[in-house]
């Protein structure tokens, strides 16, 4: 029968809306986070750098349930970001996300297993 379409598999079941906190330099890479997460209906508020992030979650009226940074960036990397906020008691270092480009730097990979987060072999 023409036109008609049986679904292929059931639907996603859907995630927790959270805020979340967008950082990185590449305004291009940034805006296709912000797109993507938005459009799962997540609140996203998308920042340049560390130093910009770093502002914005010293502020009490901004908890986000999700930090995805760059780890390296001028002005404040991602990494940097997390090793002054591990100290602090909030926990907010255990909401980091970590994106990068860096395949060749041992030690990008040896900080990511370190701080607990997972490693895909496609993603270094």
């Amino acid at each position: 029968m023409l036109g008609a379409q049986t679904p292929l598999a059931a639907p996603a079941e859907s995630l927790p809306r959270m805020r979340i906190l967008v950082v990185d330099d590449d305004a291009v890479n940034r805006q296709a986070m912000v797109l993507l997460l938005e459009r799962e209906g997540h609140q996203v508020v998308a920042v340049e750098n560390g130093l910009e992030a770093m502002e914005r979650l010293g502020h009490r009226d901004n908890t986000f349930d999700a930090i995805v940074t760059d780890l390296q960036m001028p002005r404040l990397g991602g990494r940097a970001m997390y090793e002054q906020l591990v100290k602090q008691p909030a926990a907010v270092a255990r909401r980091f996300v970590f994106v990068t480009g860096d395949q060749a730097r041992g030690e990008t990979r040896s900080f990511l297993e370190n701080c607990g987060t997972a490693i895909g072999d496609e993603a270094l």
